[in-house]
């Protein structure tokens, strides 16, 4: 029996409007094949959502082609014929044989495809940055240096303004991280082992909400006590302790799109130097998020933050946000060498994580989206210092 598509979460004229601005790029370049191995550049070209990354996989589009081609490993085809809008015959798997063989892989099978392509009147694009240096070696063996053309970043760059669609899953996956803010400040009280409270707040991630369900989840990012002035932990041994206070950043996922949040909490009553510190940065995210608008760039609301921080004897030193979407994207960066302008559409996790001392820092953030006048700040959570 024939496997049926399943639930998609864009129609195919979506698609196909990325496709059609993609060619648009390719011809500009002089470029008629492309080739990116990229996870998200595979999900956002075909909805393909499969974990089978560890091996060569691929998605290559012709300027003569309708649609792109996804290349996996053969036992994976199945879930690009399910998770896809493309056609039966444009997913195509390579035999087990090149799985675990030292002298052929993914990798040359995709180069078969190209080939028979017959002579082209343009370049092969290869995001050179996915590539290992072995698999560049291979491309350049096989189809000559002098037709590959650097395309590292074309794809992320086009991501880095969304659809209506896009933004919609967005505003879902606010949702569901601010259920997940919910569940930390619920699940955190002296006494609690640090993994009780992880647990809880995965659960919420992946349940998802009565209206909305959930496919995948972001792993919570959850520094207690000594660990407060570091940002990318998830959580420790040991248990909650009277006096201390927990960092935290959550992601929502909604069809792998995101959106991220970071609350602290104190346990007891906050210090003084926490409520400082705290207020500082509040204050900077007021800031930040009162400058956008389209027209600014990037580096003007990364100065924003931080001419409100230093008013309370505070400095950052890492860039006050990214680009996202399919989680953290590489296009801009809200620092102030990043002098991206703003346009409808980009949208920017403002990560605030403060880390001041070895042993001390703050998290407190918001994602948005540039709007046509302004901003829309996607989660509803308190902006405030929880105290539990």
């Amino acid at each position: 029996m024939a496997l049926e598509k399943g639930p998609q979460p864009f129609t195919r004229s979506e698609y196909e409007a990325r496709w059609a601005a993609l060619k648009a790029t390719m011809s500009e370049r002089g470029v008629q094949t492309i080739l990116t191995t990229d996870g998200k550049s595979m999900t956002y070209l075909s909805g393909y959502i499969g974990t089978s990354g560890y091996l060569p996989q691929m998605a290559i589009l012709d300027l003569n082609w309708s649609e792109p081609k996804l290349v996996l490993r053969k036992q994976d085809v199945p879930l690009g014929i399910y998770t896809t809008q493309l056609s039966r015959d444009g997913i195509i798997g390579y035999p087990e044989t090149l799985v675990g063989n030292p002298e052929k892989d993914g990798h040359d099978f995709a180069m078969d495809i190209l080939e028979d392509l017959g002579p082209r009147g343009g370049l092969v694009g290869l995001e050179e940055n996915e590539l290992s240096r072995a698999a560049h070696r291979k491309y350049e063996k096989r189809l000559g240096a002098a037709s590959i053309a650097d395309f590292s970043g074309v794809i992320v760059r086009q991501r880095l303004i969304k659809s209506d669609a896009e933004v919609a899953l967005m505003r879902d996956a606010a949702r569901i991280a601010d259920a997940g803010v919910l569940a930390a400040v619920s699940a955190t009280r002296p006494g609690r082992r640090e993994c009780e409270i992880g647990g809880d707040v995965v659960h919420a991630l992946a349940s998802g909400l009565t209206d909305i369900d959930t496919i995948t989840i972001s792993v919570p990012n959850i520094s207690s006590g000594p660990r407060i002035g570091t940002a990318h932990f998830n959580w420790y041994l040991g248990t909650v302790e009277q006096g201390t206070q927990i960092n935290f950043e959550l992601v929502g996922l909604r069809h792998h799109y995101s959106s991220s949040i970071m609350r602290t909490i104190s346990v007891g009553q906050p210090s003084d130097k926490l409520r400082r510190l705290h207020d500082g940065v509040l204050d900077g995210l007021e800031a930040g998020l009162a400058t956008v608008r389209p027209g600014v760039t990037c580096a003007d609301v990364a100065n924003a933050y931080q001419r409100a921080l230093n008013r309370h004897g505070f400095s950052k030193d890492s860039r006050c946000g990214y680009s996202i979407g399919m989680g953290l994207e590489t296009s801009a960066s809200l620092q102030p060498s990043d002098k991206t302008v703003l346009k409808p559409n980009m949208t920017f996790h403002m990560m605030l994580g403060t880390w001041v001392e070895e042993d001390f820092g703050v998290t407190l953030s918001e994602s948005f989206r540039v709007t046509d006048t302004g901003i829309e700040v996607f989660g509803k959570s308190e902006r405030k210092l929880f105290v539990v």
